[in-house]
């Protein structure tokens, strides 16, 4: 089972579902793997094997409903991973890989899908999809989407291009002035318990901002790639970097250090 580990999404409700997006050496491993045991037995679902996986989302208000990025396009699930279909048409080469996915948090049928050149978006489950570039340099690759839980009309974007923000449902892209050097950025993460901190892994290192992306403090040099937020304990997140392991910060990002006791 050598590949690469693309995306792993925790089910908030249940202790120990996880679902893996893989994209294995040989093709017939690739796919979505679910462990509901914290990893102690997977099983590859039944509709994604072969299919490269590069992202996954969950739907927060049921997280039954779950995307999956594909280099083929997009495909969903409403049962937890039991049957997939894929809602990206098959004559779009435009619309693979890909690379990043959200939800609207109100409504399933609103999904944004970021490949590796500009993002797209569909309003109805899959049926149509448009193409949301306005605003974006050419042939970016959005590496990551989010959407604000409390302002679902305000969306953020990381790409190669440099970190974007939209407040009409991604229909029009502002770019948002980071530092300079700060260019490529992996992701970019909006903090769960505090509307309006943002963070964004950059060329230049991990940003963070505390008004909605108009002013930004760098936070550490590493090279971080990505982020979980604590849901039991208040301002604790972990970080993943490249160059400095995992980092940890118990005082909601302002300061991290390495925590690395145990890993290679």
């Amino acid at each position: 089972l050598t590949g690469v580990l693309h995306a792993l999404e925790v089910d908030p409700r249940v202790e120990g579902t996880w679902y893996a997006g893989m994209e294995g050496e040989r093709s017939w491993t690739s796919g979505v793997y679910k462990t509901v045991d914290a990893g102690q037995t997977w099983q590859l679902l039944p509709g994604t094997k072969g299919k490269a996986v590069w992202s996954l989302t969950l739907w927060a208000s049921n997280p039954d409903v779950i995307a999956a990025g594909t280099s083929e396009g997009v495909y969903r699930s409403d049962n937890s991973g039991e049957r997939w279909a894929k809602i990206s048409p098959d004559d779009n080469l435009d619309l693979r890989p890909v690379v990043s996915l959200a939800f609207n948090p109100s409504d399933k049928n609103i999904l944004y899908a970021g490949t590796t050149h500009l993002p797209w978006r569909t309003a109805n489950g899959g049926a149509t999809w448009e193409s949301i570039h306005t605003g974006m340099i050419d042939d970016s690759d959005v590496f990551s989407i989010q959407v604000d839980a409390k302002q679902p009309e305000s969306v953020f974007a990381s790409a190669c291009s440099g970190l974007y923000q939209s407040s009409d449902s991604a229909s029009h892209w502002n770019k948002l002035p980071t530092p300079k050097g700060a260019f490529r950025t992996w992701f970019v993460a909006l903090d769960p318990h505090h509307s309006g901190f943002v963070f964004a892994g950059t060329t230049e290192g991990l940003l963070r901002s505390e008004d909605h992306g108009k002013t930004w403090r760098l936070v550490s040099a590493e090279a971080v790639r990505s982020i979980a937020f604590d849901p039991n304990v208040a301002g604790r997140i972990f970080f993943a970097s490249t160059s400095a392991g995992l980092m940890l910060s118990t005082d909601d990002g302002r300061t991290l250090h390495e925590s690395n006791f145990g890993f290679t």
